[in-house]
Order: structure tokens, then C-alpha cells, then sequence
């Protein structure tokens, strides 16, 4: 795992021996930076012997490392890449993450104690978390930077204001925090999960939204990873409320997370087919799903507005409700 951040951006992706990503802008670019004008292949970058090297690609402002122009350079930790006036630091990804109860215990105090109610700050930290557990199984890679993009796409849609945008993007990428409570053996699990193990995993919005919770000023966004399973219906978990009872995000979120589940491949079962999975939002619009915002994200992918990118991951059968 790869991650480039600066003051407006962050990226994490996955780079695997003898791979090459391009980096820029455009629909040929594999690593985006939207708000800057790019040209189209500004740089790549490949990993060799366990090591990663950056690639200028010809562009006229050219690459830059620690403000020396490069036309191929080995990175390290903490090195400034520039690319025209965009500053991005490079880091890898830990190959091994912490213990669950470690990560529990760690992210409160250092909230207290170095966040002082930073949320910009809280978000950039365990965004590279999640990054590092979801890079541990290929099930689950890239599900958190999907669910956010599908539940932004229809939040611009149904007009929320800025502030609740942002607030979205947050919870976003980080609803599923909270499964770093859970243990790997329930998350990895081939096969169905037992009743007791489900019960297990319907604990992670709650952990997520203590651990959230600790940082001034998150409480919308935590609320948000509260209540991303709770249904129209009042069916879901972990609270029962119905209808209007969680916020709008929160629902947005619900049918954008639902909608990655079912295109994803999973130990236990098959991703479903593109029309088969809008066909299930369809269907649960007003028992699952709030009713408008089924329609709002059904638009949207009808219109191709929304891409799902559908697993070809060869899965076993016996197929347990996604959490």
C-alpha cells in the first residue's frame, strides 16, 4: 500500500511487484488528482524488488523529489513529491497493522492527547488505517473510497449543502472504523457466519462511533457511522430507528455501502450482476432503503454517473447478509 497526501488531497492504492500506476489526470490516469491541471501522464509509479521508484513522464513541469527535478528516483518515507505547485508526501502503508486492542486503546488517547478536536487531522490518520486493513484482503479493498464516492454522487444530486458534503465524505471513509474491533478470523471467515459471529461483527457502528466520539467536534460524522445499517423499515441495527429518525447522510450512506456490498465478491459469495443489484435497491426502496434516496442513487446509475466496479472474484456459495 502507497498513500500520498497533502493539505487538499490524500490517496492511498495498491502497488504490487513488477506493477506500474500512471499518475495525472484524465480517464487513462490510474491515481487522480482532480484539482490540479495535470497534463495527462505526468509521472508512474512502479515497485521493483520490494522498493518504489516514481517516473517522470515527460511532462513539461516536470517531477520533482525533495526539490530536485527527477526523471526516475527510489522513494522513501516523507519524501515531497511537487508536480507543478501540488506538494504531495510519499509514505507506505505498514505491511502488518497493529492487534485490534491495540488500535482500540491507542486512537482515544491520541486523540486527547495530540488531536486537540482536529477532525482534518483524525481523518487523514485513520484513512491510512483503513487503507492498511482493507490492503489485507482483497474482498474488501477500495470498499470505503467506493461507498464514499457512490454517496457523494447521490448527495450533489439530492442538493445537500456543502457542509453536509463534507461531513458525508467523512463518514464516508471511515463507517466501517470500527471494525478494527472485530477479529480477523470473523472478518476473514470463508464460510457463513454463525449467529453469535454475526453479532460480533453488528457491534462495529457502535465502536466506530465511541472511537469518533473522542474527538471534539466529530459527533455528525459519528452519528453517521452510527447508524449506516439502520433501515427505513426499523429494522436494522444497532438502534431499530426508522424512517426520518437517522440523519439524511446516514441513509445515503446505508444505500451507497448496500449497493458496493452486493457488486463486491465476498469469501462466502458472488458479487452480483450490475442490473441485478440496482434491481435489489429497487426492490427494498421504503422497507431497507429511504424511498427518495433510492430513487436519487438509481438515477444516478442509470445515468452512468455512478460506476460500480463489479468483482470478478471467483467466490464459494452459502451467502450471509452483508454487514
Amino acid at each position: 500500500m502507497v498513500i500520498l497526501k497533502g493539505k487538499l488531497y490524500r490517496k492511498s492504492f495498491r502497488l504490487d511487484e513488477g506493477t506500474k500506476l500512471v499518475m495525472g489526470r484524465g480517464d487513462d490516469a490510474e491515481v487522480q488528482i482532480f484539482e490540479t491541471s495535470l497534463s495527462r501522464h505526468q509521472c508512474y509509479f512502479e515497485r521493483c524488488q520490494g522498493d518504489v521508484y516514481v517516473t517522470d513522464a515527460g511532462s513539461s513541469n516536470g517531477t520533482w523529489v525533495n526539490e530536485q527535478r527527477i526523471t526516475r528516483h527510489k522513494l522513501k518515507n516523507g519524501d515531497i513529491l511537487r508536480f507543478g505547485t501540488v506538494e504531495l508526501e510519499f509514505s507506505g502503508a505498514p505491511e502488518r497493522v497493529h492487534s485490534s486492542s491495540s488500535i482500540i486503546a491507542a486512537i482515544p488517547h491520541m486523540c486527547k492527547k495530540d488531536l486537540k478536536g482536529n477532525i482534518q487531522f483524525l481523518y487523514g490518520t485513520v484513512r491510512a488505517l483503513v487503507a492498511a486493513l482493507e490492503a489485507k484482503d482483497m474482498y474488501t479493498s477500495g470498499h470505503s473510497e467506493r461507498v464514499t464516492a457512490y454517496a457523494m454522487q447521490v448527495a450533489r444530486a439530492m442538493k445537500l449543502p456543502p457542509d453536509a458534503l463534507n461531513n458525508l465524505e467523512l463518514g464516508g471513509v471511515l463507517h466501517d472504523i470500527g471494525k478494527i474491533g472485530t477479529p480477523e478470523r470473523i472478518l476473514n471467515k470463508p464460510e457463513r457466519l454463525t449467529d453469535e459471529e454475526y453479532a460480533v461483527v453488528k457491534q462495529h457502528p457502535r465502536m466506530g462511533y465511541d472511537i469518533l466520539t473522542e474527538v471534539e467536534g466529530t459527533q455528525l460524522v459519528a452519528e453517521m457511522v452510527l447508524h449506516h445499517h439502520e433501515r427505513w423499515d426499523g429494522k436494522g441495527y444497532p438502534d431499530s430507528l426508522d424512517g426520518e429518525k437517522t440523519s439524511l447522510s446516514a441513509r445515503i450512506l446505508s444505500a451507497a455501502d448496500a449497493l458496493d456490498a452486493m457488486g463486491s465478491a465476498r469469501p462466502y459469495r458472488k458479487a452480483l450482476p450490475r442490473e441485478q443489484a440496482l434491481a435489489e435497491i429497487r426492490r427494498n426502496a421504503g422497507t431497507q432503503f429511504d424511498p427518495k434516496v433510492a430513487e436519487a442513487l438509481l438515477n444516478e446509475a442509470e445515468a452512468g454517473r455512478i460506476f460500480v466496479e463489479w468483482s470478478r472474484y471467483q467466490t464459494i456459495q452459502n451467502a450471509t447478509p452483508p454487514a
